[in-house]
């Protein structure tokens, strides 16, 4: 029982880490602080009943304090972790949106230095108007080839986005217009 109550988390945490990668790579959200507000609710709401529950059968078994430490270190990284990727794997692969298709103006170009960004993303962006209500710059992550064709203020560029299930706009593609 502790080992399977230990290992459902750790099991967690593995298939979220892929559906994270997966997610952000194949349907890359445009707000990504509010993807990551919903699975961090959801997820640490459903965190706690599973710790609460956990801890209540592990303490009817008089496990020691070591294993309901290491119990709740990895129900509490495991459950959000999989609400994250599901939510970002599920909006995008669910999502029965048609496309939109609108134009934006590049408007400066930047090389990402931060790691995690760069791991997440990728190390090129493009910053454009934004098509959206928000009024400001949007910030695409593109390829380098893309990158480098791209010139501030000279060039369009084609966004095709879908609404997401949940609703977080995605990018389904970019190209440079005619």
């Amino acid at each position: 029982m502790i080992t399977a109550l230990i290992g459902v988390p750790a099991t967690m945490i593995t298939a979220g880490v892929c559906l994270v990668i997966m997610g952000l790579s194949t349907y890359p959200p445009l707000e990504g602080t509010r993807v990551l507000n919903m699975a961090l609710i959801y997820g640490g709401i459903l965190a706690m009943v599973y710790i609460a529950l956990g801890l209540y059968m592990l303490r009817q078994r008089g496990a020691r304090a070591g294993i309901m430490a290491i119990f709740f270190a990895v129900s509490l990284c495991g459950v959000p972790a999989l609400a994250l990727g599901s939510i970002l794997a599920a909006n995008g692969a669910l999502d029965a949106s048609p496309p939109n298709i609108l134009g934006a103006m590049v408007m400066d170009k930047e090389t990402v230095a931060h790691p995690s960004e760069r791991f997440f993303r990728g190390s090129h962006a493009l910053h454009v108007r934004s098509w959206r209500a928000t009024g400001q710059q949007e910030k695409l992550y593109v390829e380098k080839e893309f990158h480098d064709q791209a010139t501030p203020f000279k060039d369009t560029i084609v966004v095709k986005t879908k609404s997401g299930l949940f609703g977080f706009e995605w990018i389904v593609s970019l190209e440079m217009a005619p």
